[in-house]
Parts: structure tokens; C-alpha cells; sequence
């Protein structure tokens, strides 16, 4: 909810969520249900991320990436691993009074998972 990630073929873009951003999530992917609409909105709303980016992982530069959903009773994380740092996204716990992170997950994992291939690893139950 406080943090904006956009997954391409070239990477990950990461920054912090602004108002302007609004609750959007999309996996675009293979697989996926992306209407022309939802491309649009993904296209404007990664313009907003570009603009203020915090930081940008090349694919080349992906070493690892651990995966953890949010469950009832804890949150989840995903975890980008290159050869000299480590970004930690952190995902709060689902629950009623946050309908949209278990689908958001959910479309994470799938667009990370695509993304790192084989250097994808889902850490269930795994704390670090």
C-alpha cells in the first residue's frame, strides 16, 4: 500500500506510492487478464514511478528473490537479492480492512516469479 513496484521483462522500478497513484494493481504477464484499459492505467502509473524512482534493479543484476504471501496472522515480503544489495518490500497481514493485498500479492509473485525464473524462491512459512 506505501510502496509502487513496476516488474518489466528489463526489471524492477521501485518508489514510493504517491496519491496520484491511486490503488492500482496488474499483472500484465503471461497468464494474465489484462484488458487494454489496465495497460493503459499500468502505462501511466509507471511513468509516475520512473519520475520518482528510488531504486531500479536490472534483470541481469537479480541474484535471488524470495517471495512470502501475507497470510491472517502475518504479513508477507518479497525479498530482491543482487550481488552487492538487498531490497526488502515488506506487505502487511490480509484482512478485512485490506481486501485488495491478497490479490495484489498474488499478482506480485506471478510478475516476480516471471521475472527471475529459476532465482525465484516462495519462502512459505519462512521468516527472515
Amino acid at each position: 500500500m506505501g510502496y509502487c513496484l513496476v516488474v518489466t521483462d528489463e526489471g524492477i522500478l521501485g518508489a514510493k506510492k504517491r496519491e496520484s497513484m491511486g490503488d492500482f494493481e496488474a499483472y500484465l504477464g503471461p497468464g494474465g487478464d489484462a484488458t487494454d484499459e489496465s495497460r493503459a492505467e499500468a502505462r501511466r502509473i509507471a511513468g509516475e514511478v520512473a519520475k520518482h524512482k528510488e531504486f531500479l534493479v536490472p534483470r541481469g543484476s537479480i541474484g535471488q528473490v524470495l517471495f512470502k504471501k501475507p497470510g491472517m496472522f502475518s504479513g508477507g515480503y518479497a525479498i530482491i537479492k543482487t550481488g552487492s544489495d538487498s531490497i526488502r518490500i515488506d506487505m502487511t497481514v490480509v484482512s478485512t480492512n485490506s481486501p485488495f493485498i491478497a490479490e495484489t500479492s498474488e499478482k506480485l509473485e506471478n510478475a516476480l516469479e516471471t521475472l527471475a525464473g529459476e532465482r525465484f524462491q516462495n519462502v512459505r512459512g519462512l521468516v527472515l
